[in-house]
C-alpha cells in the first residue's frame, strides 16, 4: 500500500494541496482517417476520468512511414490522491503532415481494440456508423481504421504502377452512414 501511496504523491506534483498541477501522459489514440489531399491524419483518442480533453502530436515522417506519438493533458490536485469521474469518450486531434501520406504506414497506435466506434451516429432513430476517408492510406493501416467500427472491407487489387501500395478509391465515400457490418469496397494499388 506504502508503493501505491507513493505512486499518486509522485503524480499529483508538488504543488500546494487543492492546486491544479499540469502534467501530460501519453495518449491511447488511433487514425480515424486521412484528411483531404492526404496531408492531415484525423486521429481519436481516449478521454475521461483524470484524462483530457486535449491533446498534442509529435509527426516524424520518413519516406515510407509516418510516426505519431500522442500524449493528452492529465491534470490533477496537488496533495494525497485524487477522485477522478468514471466516463470514457474520445477527444479528436487534426494532424497536418509536411507531404502527402501516399501510402505511408501510420505507427505509433495503441492497440485495435482500445476504443469505442468512431463515427457514431443515429439517422432516422438507427444507429449508423460514417465511413472513414481511407484513400492514401497503406492497406493494412485502411483496414485497421475500419476495424473500430463494425465494417466489412472488400478489397481489390489493380496492378501496375510505381509507389507505395495505397488505398486509391473508396465506396461509399467518406461520410456515408452505414448500419453495423456495412461493406466498404477498397481499391488498392501503386500511384
Amino acid at each position: 500500500m506504502a508503493a501505491a501511496v507513493g505512486l499518486v504523491v509522485g503524480l499529483a506534483g508538488a504543488g500546494p494541496t487543492g492546486a491544479l498541477v499540469r502534467s501530460e501522459t501519453p495518449a491511447v489514440w488511433q487514425v480515424a482517417g486521412v484528411g483531404p489531399g492526404q496531408r492531415s491524419l484525423d486521429i481519436i483518442f481516449t478521454v475521461g476520468g483524470c484524462l483530457g480533453p486535449g491533446a498534442r502530436a509529435t509527426v516524424r515522417e520518413i519516406r515510407t512511414s509516418v510516426t505519431l506519438t500522442v500524449r493528452e493533458d492529465a491534470p490533477t490536485r496537488g496533495g494525497l490522491g485524487q477522485a477522478c469521474p468514471l466516463f470514457v469518450g474520445q477527444g479528436t486531434l487534426h494532424v497536418p503532415l509536411a507531404a502527402r501520406l501516399a501510402g505511408r504506414r501510420v505507427l505509433g497506435q495503441s492497440p485495435v481494440g482500445s476504443f469505442i466506434p468512431t463515427g457514431l451516429v443515429v439517422v432516422a432513430g438507427k444507429l449508423r456508423y460514417k465511413v472513414p476517408r481511407l484513400i492514401g492510406f497503406a492497406p493494412g493501416d485502411a483496414r485497421r481504421a475500419l476495424a473500430s467500427d463494425p465494417f466489412h472491407p472488400v478489397v481489390t487489387q489493380r496492378s501496375g504502377g510505381r509507389g507505395m501500395l495505397q488505398v486509391i478509391a473508396q465506396a461509399p465515400a467518406p461520410g456515408t452512414p452505414l448500419g453495423a457490418g456495412g461493406v466498404v469496397r477498397l481499391r488498392i494499388g501503386r500511384r
